[in-house]
């Protein structure tokens, strides 16, 4: 079984991105809360659907789990997330 991997033994990049993406999703969510009710349920489904997805390649990243793939995939997810944030909120 592996173990997880310290932060500081990731590249400058990766720590960079992976900092970004958590940022990313605190700030969605917290929006999220401060509007309630006033977003359609289907947007907000997508918006927390997205958060999930980075938040599941940061996982694997810091549990070592990660694949040359899952970098690329955790930087298309945080775009997908900042693409939807903007046109729903």
């Amino acid at each position: 079984m592996k173990k997880n991997i310290v932060l500081s033994d990731l590249p400058p990049e990766m720590r960079a991105m992976i900092d970004r993406g958590e940022d990313m999703v605190e700030k969605t969510r917290s929006t999220l809360k401060k509007r309630g009710l006033n977003i359609d349920i289907t947007c907000r489904f997508q918006l927390e659907s997205d958060c999930k997805s980075v938040e599941k390649y940061i996982s694997a990243i810091q549990k070592g789990k990660a694949k040359p793939k899952s970098i690329e995939e955790l930087n298309l997810a945080m775009i997908r997330l900042q693409t939807t944030r903007d046109g729903i909120l």
